[in-house]
């Protein structure tokens, strides 16, 4: 095995494991603190509704349960459940295919895409493992701005969805400022 595959395997073996340990555990955290639950039916969870609201930060930040059947901001939710499954697990399953090829193409000297993709990945996989064992992901991180109920109010989400978020941001960082060093060095010489 070459050092270039060992070393995306060992990124992939540092970033990923985290991110899905870090979502699952907050979720199940979510779960039994704040959810009243319905009670466990074919592998589900479903909470007759929220047991709770904690508020982090008055005016800004807030844990809520959220069972959310769609897509990012609920896309797709009114579909039928078998609909919704098929098409969102094989979705996940594309990209996260996806995420590991791009990975594998990806050259070691590119740091910050190979952490960014592998956070993505993680990101996508601990989505997945909700999708496929309750048929929606919970979310529970919310964010918001004065009054809880208005207008000034950021769809809830959860650990996966930021290290979707900062692994996208992270490759959009890399896309515009990436190749400057190697250019640099490349004009130098």
């Amino acid at each position: 095995m070459g050092n270039e595959l060992k070393y995306k395997l060992i990124v992939l073996a540092a970033v990923v494991p985290v991110v899905v340990f870090l979502d699952l555990w907050t979720k199940a955290l979510a779960i039994d603190d704040l959810c009243q639950p319905l009670g466990e039916y074919e592998g589900m969870v479903s909470c007759v509704r929220p047991a709770r609201v904690v508020h982090v930060v008055d005016g800004f930040f807030a844990l809520r349960y959220v069972e959310n059947k769609g897509a990012a901001w609920g896309i797709g939710r009114g579909l039928s459940s078998t609909v919704r499954s098929f098409i969102f697990v094989g979705i996940s399953a594309l990209a996260i295919l996806f995420l590991l090829y791009f990975m594998h193409r990806t050259p070691r000297k590119q740091k910050m895409l190979l952490f960014a993709l592998a956070g993505v990945l993680g990101g996508a996989i601990g989505n997945l493992v909700d999708r496929v064992r309750y048929g929606y992901v919970v979310d529970f991180i919310e964010w918001y701005v004065g009054d809880f109920h208005g207008k000034w109010h950021w769809p809830t989400f959860n650990i996966a969805d930021a290290a979707i978020v900062v692994g996208i941001a992270l490759l959009g960082i890399e896309m515009l400022f990436g190749g400057r060093a190697e250019r640099k060095q490349a004009a130098e010489d």
